[in-house]
């Protein structure tokens, strides 16, 4: 039965949440500099052909998911670590009731307990979209 977080889960979370974010951070920050990066950029310009165009199209496309991908976990975790501040971390905003710690230390940024994500999963989660 899950239970309150104690100060040592709270204190365990938050650690394993700044550390995901300055992880994340690094990384698009890291992309960006790449997406910037010259050779890249003239790699792009060189496609002579339509196969090739296709590739580079594809591997444009892949960059820009990833880092759409790192940038929503970013929000998450910012978000996460804004009810963590404001005292309603760790509570499922459907129901009300505590999120398992076990699940918050697999998932810091889950924002439902189990239950309640898969009843939200069945009546609003869109195909193709990450869940849990």
């Amino acid at each position: 039965m899950a239970g309150e977080l104690n100060a040592g889960q709270l204190r365990l979370l938050r650690e394993l949440l700044e550390r995901r974010r300055e992880e994340l951070r690094a990384t698009v920050a890291e992309e960006l500099r790449r997406s910037e990066d010259p050779e890249a950029l003239n790699l792009a310009r060189e496609v002579h052909d339509q196969g090739e165009a296709s590739v580079a199209d594809l591997l444009m496309d892949q960059n820009i998911a990833g880092m759409e991908r790192h940038v929503r976990e970013l929000s998450e975790v910012e978000a996460a670590l804004d009810r963590m501040r404001e005292g309603r971390y760790g509570y499922c905003e459907d129901t009300g009731e505590p999120i398992a710690f076990e699940r918050l230390r697999v998932q810091p940024t889950a924002r439902r307990t189990v239950k309640a994500q898969e009843l939200w999963e069945r009546t609003h989660a869109q195909p193709g979209r990450p869940t849990l």
